[in-house]
């Protein structure tokens, strides 16, 4: 387990407060302060794409870390808890996040014109057009 600063864990620090976090150090100078905070500030948003740190996109996690492949890596796209982080595919070749379907297979669904025209939704195709009422 790998321990970061005052021997807490990333995990434990997440669940913290940062009151509980940014602990006062005596007679510090107020600009070292201001370092010590903007770490954590920075360390906020630069996750390293593993379940317990996933990065907020793709693209952070490449700017952050140049030296990662193209592979499978967590992301948090609000930037909340660990836990609603998803597993995606970062395609950083090709500049492309993978997210895979939670289903196989899409049911199959009947669109119903107002003229009565019903058609599936399997058999739409590219030229298509599709309109819908808003609320």
């Amino acid at each position: 387990m790998v321990f970061g600063m005052w021997g807490y864990t990333a995990y434990e620090v997440a669940l913290k407060p940062v009151w509980m976090v940014v602990e006062p150090v005596k007679n510090e100078d107020v600009f070292e302060a201001l370092r010590r905070v903007g770490s954590l500030v920075v360390g906020l948003h630069s996750g390293s794409g593993t379940q317990f740190d996933p990065a907020r996109t793709c693209a952070d996690l490449k700017r952050d870390y140049p030296s990662k492949k193209d592979g499978i890596y967590y992301v948090d796209p609000n930037g909340g808890h660990w836990r609603d982080g998803l597993a995606v595919y970062c395609r950083f070749s090709g500049l492309e996040t993978c997210v895979a379907p939670t289903m196989e297979q899409m049911p199959f669904a009947v669109i119903t014109a107002r003229n009565g025209l019903s058609v599936w939704y399997t058999e739409l195709t590219l030229d298509s057009e599709l309109t819908c009422q808003s609320f």
